[in-house]
């Protein structure tokens, strides 16, 4: 009550107020009209105080909204009280725009609408004002001098902890507005994005309650809520986008906000049908519309669903890094691929939960979402009246039956019969199903009721069975399930003490016998033993037809059945040596069928063993007995006593009979295939022994009998066309081949021969070891086989000795005959290296090899004769080894492919045809060598030189360098021609034809051109082990020569100071008795050669008239004249050395005047060279 006084209170103030700032409001009544005053809010609070006056020169526009259009309606400025008003307006939707003068901001009342939104600055606008006809609105609004602002910080919450550290990254251009909210509306008041330090402010703020809106950049979405309100904590609600809004806050003079971000992740995949069912994605397979996908993560908050579409395509967006639940559901008739196919593989139920992992910064692409037609299975449950497995009109349905499909035993998917009796698992996988059927307690399974019956039946009654059914993809079966109730037989089993047939006097039941009911299949439908009173029961049983069999344990037998039908009596009708059937019995549904009784009486029993061993093994019977053995009970006519007066040897060769009443009889043995008796010895298949007494119930024992089980050998003999070795289609079957076994102890002999197909048999015998003796018909050998009883032999007959032990089988035996061939060669050096003899150009070799066939072992030698020749047969055809010897250098070029190891070689080959022809082309190696020498006689630069040997084609074969006295040397070369290749440094050149007098050069500057440093000789022919030398190859450095022709005033055969040079001289070098080069002195004497070929040149000069040389002295050789003294017009110099690369300028040419004064023609205008340039002096002062 207190409260409400307080509000009407503060409501009638600012009533009082509001009309005292606006003196005019009253006076407004008969128009509509907008009106108001700004006070200058000095406590910000938003409300009007009687201390706070108006403010002056506030701009106000008012705006009309006409839908989407706007437009002016008036301008006006608040006045010295802060009034401003707006009149005459007609009824509509209206704004005000205000503009405060600088260092202003907007005041905001708390707990009241803002009649001025806040702003970022001095411009605002009031939210929509709706007018009334002739309605006045007041929207007075405060001003206050204090602002506000907002510092927020955009981060990376690599953690995900909803705080800020300082080594997450800061974001940049989050977009984030600020946004007021007002009657349910949301006012952005400014907005920007964050820089580069992911820093934004909002400064000139109303204080107000605000809340701010935020925009992540890709890849983030808002991450977790902080704990607290400052830059170091995310305020943003955090939500499953890139967008998300603060909490309200309140913002009085300053605030910090954090704004935290985390990566985000993606998922998309898509959705495939596989119509066809084939397990692979074929052109037009799409998606399916209906499917419904749920993602959830409880840690995030995320729970979305979509349904999928006919377009294939799906994708979850803007997702947090984390493990997510991802859930298929489906519609009907549809089902998962199988594992492997898809994401999903659940074959058995329309829905499936997965976990799929979501990273930072990526969109997972899912498996496909694969899907395929759904196979089914339904069951129809049915009460089978007529027990026949046949669900007919009238059989009620079933109901409560419990149909599960099964994989070991977990149970994957189950469902219950309906009152209609069916029960539907619209979705199995495919392939082989085990379904298992279930019924309430007391009913069980009817018979069998064929393809569109019963399919759940069992020889035993049972109300649970499991079955396997093969099911296609995309197929719907549906099954039948007869229900019955089970039936039952007893009765008593009794001692026949007289052989009446009926229970009576003192006879009693007998205990511990087995006893079963047999269906019309021959089947154990129930088993029992006979309690100690000889009653049993046999319980659920199908409604079927039955035998009863009772088991007999020796000494008992069966006696007489009985046909009174009365009382206890004997039933059986049929009995064998182990048991005895009553007549068939017809049982219904719920049927207890009683008095099936039988009896039996004790008897003779004879015993004995048939036991294992012969001469050669002993007779002591440690090798066991002979199973199978049939022993019968003769009377002393030779007669079978009865039908069950007979035995089988068990395991141990034991054999028990009965049935024997007191008389004369023998016993009859007759052995099973395989077996021979030993002792007594026959090779009759059936002995009957001496004659016996037998006394009411006797137990007696038989003389022990010992066999032995037989061998035998079987298989083919083939013409082996292919020559694999093996019995293939291609081969044929051979008749006639013979096969003997001799036993070397007894001396038995067992022979049998090939038939058409070339199959053999030997069967029936006795253990030993026994001489194996293979002949096969004329003209063909017998191979190497590993299923072959003898080892190969070339002639066709071969034999081993071979250890049959008891009951062996050597099967599968395989005797590969062949037709032999023969060879012939030759070996040789193959001079022409053609691989083939040719008596004109090779040379025959007489030569030692051997043969080795490889799937027989067979070694064959064979010598070349002194021609060369060499010959063999008969040889198995197929593939051989040959091995041989050679010397070193020696290599064997033919056959091809031969391996070398030191002086062995192998090589594998193949001889098929007859009359086969075998060449061993045999090459022995030779060499090359030379030197490399330098032309001015020096070992200058010789070594290390590269030499490539080539072939006539030009390509190289090897290469080698020149020693340090430039030998150089190619060994192992065959007997063809080569060429030699020399790679000489700058400045060397080859040789010249001239150069070659006294040594030659393979390679010639006449042939390869005088600037060329690299050159190949001419074809060298190689000789069969020829071992060529001097191979050499001469090369020189292009050199120089010249020096000074002057005139020698004083004639002392020296230069001296101030005697001139003599220009014009021509002058020429000879070298081999041929012009070599031409030059002639410049205008001051002087004279030079370049690029000339080492060695000894001639020199001579063309003399004027005027001078001759002059005389040639030995003591100061710089300064002399290398001229020999002549009265001719031309002189020379003999033996000038030009050296190899290098210069000779001593060669000086030194004349005098034939006639004193008398000069030649070249010396009237001797050039004076100025020499100021070179020595330039300034005077001095």
């Amino acid at each position: 009550m207190q409260n409400r006084i307080r509000s009407s209170f503060a409501l009638l103030l600012l009533f009082a107020l509001l009309l005292s700032f606006s003196p005019s409001l009253r006076g407004l009544a008969s128009t509509a009209a907008i009106a108001g005053t700004v006070f200058l809010d000095s406590n910000q609070n938003g409300l009007p105080d009687p201390n706070e006056r108006g403010l002056e020169g506030v701009e106000l526009t008012l705006v009309r909204a006409q839908g989407l259009s706007e437009s002016i309606i008036g301008q006006v400025k608040s006045d010295r009280e802060g009034w401003w008003q707006f009149t005459g307006l007609a009824a509509g939707e209206y704004y005000v725009q205000a503009s405060l003068p600088g260092g202003h901001t907007f005041s905001v009342p708390k707990d009241q609408a803002a009649p001025m939104l806040p702003a970022s600055g001095q411009h605002s606008h009031s939210g929509l004002i709706i007018l009334g006809q002739g309605e006045q609105v007041d929207r007075s609004f405060g001003a206050g001098k204090r602002s506000a602002y907002i510092n927020m910080v955009a981060f990376g919450d690599e953690n995900m902890n909803g705080g800020r550290m300082s080594s997450e990254p800061l974001l940049r251009g989050v977009e984030v507005a600020l946004i007021f909210e007002q009657d349910g509306q949301q006012h952005v008041v400014t907005q920007g994005q964050t820089d580069k330090d992911g820093e934004l402010q909002f400064r000139n703020l109303s204080p107000a309650t605000y809340r701010i809106k935020v925009r992540m950049p890709a890849p983030y979405v808002v991450g977790p809520l902080g704990a607290k309100i400052n830059p170091f904590y995310n305020v943003v609600l955090p939500g499953e986008a890139d967008t998300g809004l603060s909490a309200p806050f309140t913002l009085e003079r300053s605030l910090g906000l954090g704004i935290g971000g985390v990566k985000a992740g993606g998922l998309s995949g898509h959705v495939w049908l596989d119509s066809n069912m084939n397990g692979q994605k074929d052109q037009g397979e799409g998606g399916l519309a209906g499917i419904q996908l749920t993602l959830e993560n409880a840690e995030h908050g995320v729970h979305r669903s979509l349904v999928t579409s006919d377009e294939p395509a799906f994708t979850f967006d803007y997702l947090l890094a984390g493990t997510y639940s991802l859930t298929a559901s489906l519609p009907d008739g549809v089902m998962f691929t199988p594992a492997g196919l898809g994401l999903f593989d659940a074959g058995h139920a329309g829905e499936q939960t997965i976990q799929v992992l979501v990273q930072e910064d990526v969109t997972a692409v899912l498996d496909p979402l694969g899907l395929m037609p759904a196979s089914g299975v339904t069951l129809v449950a049915f009460q089978d009246s007529k027990v026949n497995g046949q669900p007919e009109e009238g059989e009620p349905p079933f109901t409560g039956a419990l149909l599960e499909v099964l994989q070991g035993d977990q149970v994957l998917a189950s469902a219950r019969t309906d009152s209609q009796g069916l029960a539907s698992l619209p979705r199995v996988r495919a392939g082989e199903v085990q379904l298992r059927a279930s019924l309430p307690d007391g009913q069980v399974f009817t018979v069998a009721g064929g393809e569109n019956g019963n399919a759940f039946a069992a020889t035993s009654a049972a109300s649970t069975l499991t079955i396997t059914r093969q099911l296609a993809p995309g197929e719907q079966i549906t099954l039948y399930a007869g229900a019955t109730l089970p039936a039952s037989i007893s009765g008593m089993l009794f001692e026949d003490i007289n052989l009446s047939g009926l229970m009576d006097g003192q006879e009693t039941g007998l205990g511990g016998f087995p006893v079963e009911a047999i269906n019309t299949e021959g089947q154990t439908a129930a088993m029992a033993r006979t309690q100690a009173d000889g009653s049993y029961v046999l319980e659920g049983l199908v409604p079927d037809s039955y035998r009863v069999r009772f088991s007999l344990v020796s000494p008992y037998v069966f006696s007489e059945p009985s046909t009174l039908g009365q009382g206890t009596e004997n039933r059986v009708v049929e009995q064998t040596v182990t048991h005895g059937l009553t007549a068939p019995f017809t049982l219904a549904a719920g049927d207890s069928l009683t008095k099936v009784d039988a009896g039996v009486f004790r008897s003779a029993v004879i015993e004995g063993q048939v036991l294992l061993g012969d001469e050669e093994l002993g007779f002591e019977g440690q090798l066991g007995g002979l199973v199978g053995v049939q022993v019968d009970l003769l009377d002393e006519d030779g007669k079978l006593v009865a039908e069950h007066t007979t035995a089988m040897t068990n395991d141990q060769g034991f054999f028990s009979l009965k049935g024997a009443l007191p008389g004369t009889y023998s016993l009859r043995y007759s052995l099973p295939e395989g077996a021979r008796f030993s002792q007594p010895l026959s090779d009759h298949q059936a002995i009957t022994g001496l004659s016996f007494e037998v006394l009411a119930s006797d137990s007696l024992t038989a003389p022990t009998v010992y066999a032995v089980r037989t061998a035998s050998l079987s298989g083919r003999a083939f013409h082996d066309v292919d020559n694999d070795g093996q019995l293939t289609r291609e081969d044929s079957g051979l008749a006639g081949a013979r096969l003997t076994l001799t036993n070397q102890r007894r001396q038995e002999v067992y022979e049998t021969q090939t038939d058409d197909q070339g199959a053999y048999l030997l069967d029936g015998v006795r253990p030993g070891v026994y001489e194996a003796l293979v002949a096969l018909p004329e003209g063909y050998a017998l191979d190497s086989n590993p299923g072959s009883l003898v080892p190969a032999s070339i002639s066709g007959q071969s034999t081993a000795l071979i250890t049959l032990g008891m009951g062996d089988e050597m099967a599968e035996g395989r005797l590969a005959a062949l037709r032999p061939i023969s060879l012939q060669g030759a070996a040789f050096y193959d001079n022409d290296l053609n691989n083939s003899f040719d008596p004109q150009e090779d040379i025959p070799h007489a030569l030692g090899f051997t043969l080795t066939h490889l799937r027989s072992g067979t070694l064959t030698t064979l010598t070349a004769d002194p021609a060369g020749q060499f010959a063999a047969g008969p040889l198995f055809p197929g593939d051989y080894r040959l091995t041989l010897r050679l010397e070193e250098g020696h290599l064997l070029t033919h056959p091809r492919g031969a391996a070398q190891q030191q002086n062995s070689w192998t090589v594998d080959l193949r001889l098929l045809d007859d009359s086969s022809r075998l060449d061993l082309a045999l090459v022995q190696l030779g060499s090359l060598s030379g030197s490399l020498w330098n032309m001015d006689g020096s070992g200058q630069d010789i070594a290390q030189v590269a030499i490539s040997l080539m072939d006539e084609q030009g390509r190289e074969l090897a290469q080698t360098q020149t020693d340090d006295n430039g030998q150089f040397r190619f060994d192992g070369l065959l007997p063809v021609s080569y060429r030699l290749r020399a790679s000489l440094a700058e400045p060397y050149r080859f040789a010249r034809l001239v150069d070659t007098a006294e040594r030659p050069s393979l390679i010639l500057s006449d042939q390869v051109g005088q600037d060329a440093s690299q050159g190949m000789s001419e074809p060298i022919k190689l000789g069969m082990g020829e071992d060529k030398a001097g191979q050499d190859i001469g090369m020189g450095a292009m050199g120089k020569l010249g020096d000074y022709a002057w005139l020698d005033l004083d004639g002392d055969g020296m230069q001296d100071a101030g005697e001139p040079g003599l220009p014009g001289l021509v002058i020429k070098l000879y070298q081999y008795g041929q012009l070599s080069a031409q030059t002639q002195t410049d205008a001051y004497g002087r004279y030079l050669f370049d690029q000339l070929y080492p060695g000894v040149y001639t020199l001579e000069v063309e003399m004027p008239p005027e001078i001759i040389p002059t005389r040639r002295q030995s003591e100061f050789p710089l300064v002399a004249s290398v001229l020999e003294p002549t009265q001719d017009n031309a002189a020379r110099a003999e033996g000038i050395v030009v050296p190899s690369g290098g210069r000779n300028l001593n060669a000086d040419l030194g004349f005098v005047l034939r006639q004193e004064g008398r000069y030649p023609q070249s010396l009237a205008d001797i050039p004076v060279k100025d020499w100021t340039r070179v020595n330039e002096q300034k005077p001095s002062r």
